[in-house]
């Protein structure tokens, strides 16, 4: 995306970068399955990256994708691209290795409570 392409890997390129977006609803489901059971966190997690993701969507085309970048090929917008991806990656892999966490702690909190005899609704 940073040198000049052929017509075709440059279609290809801008597709892929758009493939990165598509992953919004699995992030969506995601955060909602990690906070099943807290109502009022899970509706603040869920506004907050719905209000982050409508304004980077709103914003995105008019500063790094705007009709005054054409004869650069959009330079400054695949910069962006790159380093969107780059984070998007970044942030997947922090959120698995805090889920796995969770996930562990819960699995002993539940056999604590079994171990004890007590009833749990988990």
């Amino acid at each position: 995306m940073l040198a000049q392409p052929s017509r075709a890997a440059q279609f290809t390129a801008l597709i892929m970068n758009g493939c990165q977006f598509a992953g919004q609803t699995v992030m969506f489901a995601w955060a909602n399955d990690l906070i099943r059971r807290d109502d009022a966190k899970r509706s603040i997690v869920i506004a907050c990256m719905n209000m982050f993701s409508v304004a980077v969507y709103l914003f995105w085309s008019l500063l790094f994708y705007n009709a005054s970048q054409v004869e650069s090929n959009w330079y400054e917008g695949n910069c962006a691209m790159i380093a969107m991806g780059t984070f998007l990656l970044v942030t997947t892999i922090a959120v698995y290795l805090l889920q796995r966490r969770q996930e562990k702690q819960e699995g002993m909190t539940v056999r604590t409570y079994e171990a004890a005899g007590e009833k749990t609704d988990f």
